[in-house]
């Protein structure tokens, strides 16, 4: 397996709490697309209420700020992303609430290593020990069971609303 990922449910009012646990773990927050360069960075979960463009957060060690971090061009959309396979980042991608109070699963995601040509290149193993503690960490303190989750975690709250018949879930 070249990669990680940690699928859970969670509800969007529970993100500023995630978000302020990733920040005590030595955890840069930006987010995808940007439209300008150099990407900007977030000290806390206040951008959350002032930027709807956004649809991923990117988490990144404070120390690989200035190594290994890779941007590309999206021409057709008119915006950057992160390059994923060679950049030393956790993708976040947080769950939403659509039509019906329908709730699409968020997750993280992050790759241990890359194909460059014929040649398979593994990722710093200190930053692969990292982003699996973020993901352990994560788990451990806000995640419960995965039944009947569709085979997902979820958090306490989701459970409440599942049981409450307030929220349907929706897998994709």
């Amino acid at each position: 397996m070249n990669s990680k990922q940690l699928n859970f449910y969670s509800h969007p009012q529970e993100i500023t709490t995630f978000l302020d646990f990733l920040l005590s773990k030595n955890v840069n927050i930006s987010v995808e697309p940007f439209r300008t360069e150099p990407f900007e960075l977030y000290q806390n979960a206040d951008f959350i209420k002032s930027n709807e463009l956004f649809f991923r957060i990117i988490l990144f060690k404070n120390d690989e700020l200035s190594q290994n971090i890779i941007t590309e061009f999206i021409d057709t959309q008119n915006y950057f992303l992160f390059e994923n396979s060679e950049s030393n980042i956790i993708q976040f991608d947080f769950p939403r609430i659509r039509e019906n109070n329908t709730l699409y699963r968020g997750r993280f995601y992050f790759k241990t290593g890359y194909w460059k040509g014929d040649y398979f290149v593994k990722k710093d193993p200190e930053f692969i020990k990292w982003a699996t503690n973020i993901l352990n960490g994560f788990k451990k303190k806000f995640l419960t069971s995965k039944e009947p989750f569709l085979g997902y975690y979820c958090t306490d709250f989701v459970k409440k609303l599942v049981d409450n018949n307030e929220v349907i879930l929706k897998q994709i």
